[in-house]
């Protein structure tokens, strides 16, 4: 997963915020999942996600904060 991070390049870019923001601690989570195709083929698509934290919502139900989500299919799969 590490190689994958590492030399992703996204096909598009988001806006930059208007103003930079520091935060004490982010935290990048990336898995791959198992996919079975039509095709009869297997798939890995890399799942990427960043956020700050986590807030509690509800008597235990938890949101991420700000979190930005990145994904899909990549040649090495």
């Amino acid at each position: 997963v590490k190689k994958v991070v590492h030399d992703f390049i996204p096909e598009e870019l988001p806006e930059p915020p208007k103003e930079k923001r520091r935060v004490k601690v982010l935290y990048v989570e990336a898995d791959e999942d198992h996919v079975a195709g039509q095709d009869g083929k297997k798939y890995l698509p890399r799942l990427v996600y960043i956020h700050e934290g986590k807030e509690e919502v509800g008597k235990g139900r938890f949101k991420l904060k700000c979190p930005y989500y990145l994904g899909g299919l990549y040649p090495d799969t």
